[in-house]
């Protein structure tokens, strides 16, 4: 009879140890989303729009930095890509740049846009950052 009893707790215990298991990955397998914004500006000087710049925003510090910002001219059809940079994280923001080919951004109307980017792939665990596009930015007369 003891060695029955015995049995009892060993099975109790295994399968103890596979729910709390299984729990602890439950917890720990999760998916978090944050909403970001982006801003468009041009830097004007001696009457041409030289580059344009702006900022990621967001409730999460991970979505700031290392994000590729794309800058584009609003076309019929498909737009224009003007450039890109890698955003930075700075004083709560992830400021980019993006200056013109020719130095000088075209007449045009331009908007930034950021795709959705996954901070910490790992499986079933993901921390995303949802992708934005800024409004648009009126450049020459």
């Amino acid at each position: 009879m003891r060695e029955f009893g015995s049995w009892r707790v060993l099975v109790a215990g295994a399968v103890a140890a596979i729910v709390g298991g299984a729990l602890a990955v439950g917890v720990a397998a999760h998916t978090s989303q944050t909403a970001s914004e982006l801003r468009i500006n041009a830097f004007t000087s001696g009457g041409t729009d030289e580059y344009a710049y702006g900022a990621i925003t967001s409730a999460s510090g991970r979505c700031l930095g290392g994000r590729k910002v794309r800058v584009f001219e609003k076309r019929p059809g498909t737009d224009t890509l003007l450039g890109a940079d890698i955003s930075q994280r700075a004083s709560g923001v992830g400021p980019y740049t993006v200056t013109a080919p020719t130095g000088n951004i075209p007449q045009g109307r331009y908007y930034a846009q950021v795709k959705r980017v996954d901070t910490s792939p790992r499986g079933a665990h993901a921390h995303i950052c949802k992708g934005a596009r800024s409004g648009g930015l009126d450049v020459g007369p």
